[in-house]
């Protein structure tokens, strides 16, 4: 998810190109950094969604992350569309900052902070459990949960599909 999320830093890359590199190469690059991703993407929710079976999860209390994906542009996007790129050694320099974000996203889990899920309109919640969760589901520790749903209520319960231990993708939207 990581990858998929910076596909439109790798767009402003092939539209800007660099003199480094053919602009065949740019855009078969920045191409394959933006499909390859998707379709590992698409293929892994795919599998998620036929193995995984409903899971009816208790919300405690919610946090919108709406403000993750502000961060995300400002931390990202633009300085590396300020960024110079006429060098092997800025491109270099660039691929290691980029390695950096990505680690620090994974590291901090805000993998699921996704431009295109927000153009679909799907909103990111950070889920706190209740502490009377008696659900065979039941669980100890925060969750995400990506839903079309503006807002989640406190001391409900939801159904989801689990893409991954800490993400859950509701199911009765």
């Amino acid at each position: 998810m990581v990858l998929v999320s910076f596909a439109p830093l790798f767009i402003l890359f092939a539209i800007r190109g660099t003199p480094v590199l053919p602009d065949t190469c740019t855009w078969g690059i920045s191409l394959t950094l933006i499909f390859l991703p998707l379709a590992i993407l698409l293929r892994g929710l795919s599998k998620a969604w036929k193995e995984s079976s409903d899971q009816t999860l208790q919300i405690g209390t919610i946090e919108n992350n709406s403000s993750h994906l502000l961060a995300y542009l400002f931390a990202t996007m633009l300085p590396f569309y300020r960024s110079s790129l006429d060098t092997w050694r800025d491109l270099i320099a660039l691929a290691t900052a980029l390695t950096i974000i990505i680690l620090v996203f994974w590291h901090l889990r805000l993998h699921y902070v996704n431009f295109f899920l927000a153009a679909l309109n799907y909103r990111i919640f950070t889920v706190y459990p209740s502490p009377n969760d008696q659900t065979r589901f039941g669980r100890r520790s925060s969750f995400i949960v990506i839903t079309k749903n503006s807002f989640l209520a406190e001391n409900n319960t939801i159904k989801t599909k689990r893409l991954t231990d800490t993400v859950y993708w509701e199911s009765n939207e």
